[in-house]
């Protein structure tokens, strides 16, 4: 696990007003943020919308705004279900496994 201090202000407000990045989330430093994260996205310009090895984590649990100590992970199992990997804004799987060549897939 390493720390991935998250930017919130480039976190989406929910429905209800809260920011969350929920478990299955892969996060990227973030360009001349001093060594922060955020939130995969494709159409970003800040260095969010690049998979790049020792760079991207995945979240492992669902974490808000208020939650300070944020641990993520590029090696070990995945339970692939659980990633956000869909496309669109998400990376696809192609990407992730390029990027995370050091994770065993697992089926629930």
């Amino acid at each position: 696990m390493r720390p991935c201090p998250i930017d919130w202000s480039v976190v989406l407000e929910d429905a209800a007003g809260k920011k969350c990045l929920r478990y299955g989330t892969i996060v990227t430093r973030i360009e001349d943020s001093h060594g922060m994260y955020g939130p995969f996205q494709r159409s970003a310009t800040d260095g969010r919308q690049r998979l790049v090895r020792s760079e991207s984590f995945i979240i492992n649990e669902t974490i808000c705004e208020s939650y300070v100590d944020v641990k993520g992970f590029e090696t070990g199992d995945v339970y692939m279900a659980n990633l956000l990997t869909d496309g669109g804004e998400n990376p696809t799987l192609d990407e992730f496994h390029e990027a995370f060549k050091l994770t065993r897939p697992l089926s629930d």
